[in-house]
């Protein structure tokens, strides 16, 4: 069976250094126990917890103490003959088993936010990252819901949590085509959805989006955030947290060699060129071939 899959997460990045004893915020290992985003002196703790009610499934609780969250819990979209029209439901995917998800979905935003709020209360910076899996056979149109359906929850949760979004970054999922979809969508197909998806949600008050790539190629996922730069009214900054479209070429050229390691540093130094290229609009796929400056 094909499928969406939604992984939600968090990362989050080293924004303060803890002028007391020469550490960062990351380091200082928050106290875990009456957990209450939101209120000075509260921590969150890694691992999962259970979602009362939902036979199961599990929630991510992100910990701030120099690790990140673990992403438990996989929402799934069937893509039968039916199961792709507008409204079909939204199932989950738990060690094998299919499960409703609405209130899953809800259970890890809520995770999401409560560790924005524990990052913000230790100066640090939150990176809240749901990710959409490109992975099945859908269309542009039913990742473009099932995104939307997904960021709503994560920005109600945060502000229920009295996030100030200024002093956040998103990284989220493209809206992107399944992997295995028949029918690809174009780049400037891939970069209207996305910044319209994004637009339907994401309050001009957050700064900055960093996409994840997702599994995409590396050139694709520079070619459509390229795509986004050159879209007009845009009321973010959108660029770049890449993990696979930055490394593949690089382990491609390394090979585990250390012969290759000067061309393993050179090829990463290209893609990391192109796509700074691309965060200003300014990306051409002649650079492919050309040097780095």
């Amino acid at each position: 069976m094909s499928e969406v899959r939604v992984l939600v997460f968090s990362l989050c990045t080293i924004a303060c250094a803890t002028a007391a004893c020469g550490r960062t915020g990351l380091d200082q290992g928050f106290d875990t126990t009456n957990v209450t985003a939101g209120t000075a002196g509260s921590g969150i703790g890694n691992g999962e917890s259970g979602s009362a009610g939902n036979g199961g499934d599990t929630f991510g609780q992100g910990g701030v103490a120099g690790k990140s969250a673990r992403p438990p819990t996989a929402v799934a979209i069937p893509c039968g003959d039916s199961a792709c029209a507008p409204g079909a439901q939204i199932c989950c995917l738990q060690r094998g088993r299919r499960q409703d998800t609405a209130t899953c979905i809800d259970a890890n935003a809520e995770a999401l936010a409560r560790y924005a709020a524990l990052c913000q209360e230790g100066d640090l910076v939150p990176i809240v990252e749901p990710e959409v899996l490109m992975d099945g056979t859908h269309t542009i149109e039913r990742y473009f819901e099932v995104t939307q359906q997904t960021l709503e929850s994560v920005f109600h949760a945060m502000y229920e949590h009295r996030i100030v979004l200024e002093g956040m970054l998103l990284k989220p999922n493209m809206v992107l085509s399944g992997k295995d979809c028949p029918q690809q969508a174009s780049v400037q197909e891939v970069a209207k959805a996305t910044v319209s998806c994004l637009k339907r949600v994401v309050p001009a008050a957050v700064p900055g989006i960093v996409f994840l790539s997702g599994g995409q190629t590396d050139q694709q996922a520079t070619e459509h955030l390229n795509a986004m730069n050159q879209l007009p009214g845009l009321p973010w900054q959108l660029s770049f947290s890449y993990g696979r479209a930055l490394q593949a070429p690089v382990l491609k050229a390394w090979k585990g060699e250390q012969a290759n390691v000067a061309k393993a540093q050179e090829a990463f130094h290209h893609r990391a060129w192109c796509n700074s290229k691309a965060r200003f609009g300014k990306y051409t796929e002649d650079m492919e071939t050309a040097k780095a400056a």
